[in-house]
């Protein structure tokens, strides 16, 4: 099973691996009873070729990035440029956050335009709950550094309708 997300960034901040990992060791605990599983390292997926990416790197407006674990599942995190994506904002909050406001998608499509970018937050191989305490930790820890919305364009197994959310509003949903 994959269950994806996309994050679209209300302010342009690139934030570092160092600011992602102290996040997640923040926020672990607090969503799930506490897991033995370390934190994971983070790579950069560079045409083929892997290398794990220091504490003080920006994670950039495009790039492709894997978490890597002590389970069997593949956690990604994605950035991808809204003009490389050729992304028109409006209609594409039209089509996936119909459940906000339409004055509300309009002031989130300027945002994220002047951003520039969004981030795709990802699992794949998923078989058990466990799991999903890594990706929802990713997940609401990215969206929280660049004070996100998070989307989700289809309705998956995750249980959460489609539709934009606040981090908080996805916290409430697994909870």
């Amino acid at each position: 099973m994959t269950i994806e997300f996309e994050i679209i960034p209300r302010k342009k901040k690139h934030f570092t691996w160092n600011e992602l990992r102290d996040n997640l060791r923040e926020l672990r605990p607090q969503l799930f009873p506490p897991t033995a599983a370390k934190m994971p390292s983070f790579w950069e997926l560079d045409r083929g070729i892997e290398r794990e990416v220091t504490a003080e790197e920006s994670i950039g407006s495009e790039g492709q990035y894997r978490f890597e674990t002590d389970k069997q599942y593949t956690l990604f995190l994605g950035t991808y440029s809204n003009v490389a994506t050729y992304t028109n904002e409006e209609e594409w909050l039209a089509d996936y956050a119909m459940n906000l406001a339409p004055d509300l998608r309009k002031t989130l499509a300027e945002q994220w335009r002047s951003v520039g970018f969004s981030y795709d937050v990802g699992i794949k191989g998923i078989r058990y709950d466990p799991g999903l305490v890594d990706f929802f930790a990713v997940l609401l820890s990215a969206a929280q550094l660049c004070d996100g919305y998070i989307v989700l364009k289809e309705r998956k197994p995750s249980g959460i309708p489609h539709g934009a959310y606040l981090p908080e509003e996805i916290r409430n949903l697994i909870e």
